[in-house]
């Protein structure tokens, strides 16, 4: 929808219902004219709606069938979208220089909510949100405040790199997630996870995290366990509880010790271990020997007698694909 004939006909139907996409494109500073629409069955796209500068005209929708996107706007909230609910696809804000705070207050379910490098950006403000799809924040550099995510009662994936997020929601009503993806944030604990028993997967990088405390009651992985270059990680205590992991348990890096913490896994699917500062893999030789499923890989490590991990791969009934570890004898 550009300045002109198109959006001057919307205007004088007073149209309710949109049946394919409204785009949004440059010439208009706001959408005032359409205060009679409440459905649009396909997208909303703003995408280099450079002239935009507020959503008035839009107070009266109530629900998106497709994607509700704006790239490269001057949109500074979202203050005027105070009936939508529903976003059946991806809610996405790209580079939007002004955009302060994204708030929509009766806003139930979105099908993902993506923001990306939108620099100014420092707080959600989604009191009502129930469901969504995926999560993914990326270098939103001042986005401190996403408390608001905590009362979901559904949540796919979560990922979220390069903003400024330092504490967790609390999600109290998700006992099961998709994967949890974080990466280069100023987190210094877990809080927040303490209601999940399963995940899709976990990784968490660059991260100034001493212990993973939260993750208490989780009993299943169906994925990957992915712990790197965390440098302060001392501790997998927290992992006591967790008995399968789907894929594979990657370290790298951190601040480990041993492995401590995972003495009741029994089905992994594989294992790589590179570059650390461990100096045992116990408490993995008491595992079942039927519990690694794929590979066993152990690189770089000077801190593990390389005897030791050839007597373990062979526990597992595994080639030892080992390499650079420590020397030593062995009992």
């Amino acid at each position: 929808m550009q300045a002109g004939p198109t959006f001057d006909e919307l205007v004088a139907d007073q149209c309710n219902v949109i049946t394919g996409e409204l785009q949004i494109q440059g010439g208009l500073e706001d959408l005032t004219g359409l205060e009679t629409l409440a459905r649009v069955d396909g997208d909303v796209n703003g995408r280099i709606a450079s002239d935009l500068v507020s959503l008035k005209g839009l107070e009266n929708l109530v629900s998106i069938g497709g994607m509700l996107r704006f790239d490269q706007t001057n949109l500074v909230d979202l203050s005027e979208l105070v009936s939508l609910e529903v976003v059946e696809g991806q809610l996405g804000f790209f580079s939007n220089f002004d955009l302060l705070r994204l708030g929509a207050p009766a806003l139930r379910e979105v099908g993902s909510l993506i923001l990306l490098s939108n620099p100014f950006l420092v707080q959600l403000d989604l009191p009502s949100i129930e469901r969504v799809g995926a999560v993914g924040f990326n270098d939103n550099n001042r986005l401190v405040d996403v408390s608001s995510l905590a009362q979901l009662q559904k949540l796919g994936n979560f990922s979220f790199s390069g903003n400024s997020i330092e504490e967790l929601p609390v999600f109290s009503n998700l006992t099961e997630m998709g994967t949890l993806s974080i990466r280069s944030e100023p987190l210094n604990n877990l809080e927040g996870l303490e209601q999940l028993t399963s995940i899709g997967g976990l990784s968490l990088q660059q991260l100034e995290i001493a212990n993973l405390h939260g993750l208490e009651n989780l009993s299943a992985i169906s994925g990957n366990l992915q712990l790197l270059f965390n440098d302060n990680l001392t501790s997998l205590a927290a992992l006591g509880t967790v008995e399968s992991i789907g894929g594979q348990l990657y370290i790298e890096g951190n601040a480990l010790d041993d492995l401590a913490g995972l003495e009741n896994v029994t089905s992994l699917g594989t294992l790589s271990v590179r570059d650390t500062s461990l100096t045992t893999l116990s408490p993995l030789d008491a595992w079942p020997s039927d519990a690694i499923k794929g590979s066993f890989s152990i690189v770089d490590n000077p801190g593990l007698k390389s005897c030791e991990l050839t007597a373990l791969a062979a526990h597992f009934g595994l080639p030892c694909g080992c390499s650079n570890n420590g020397s030593g004898s062995c009992p």
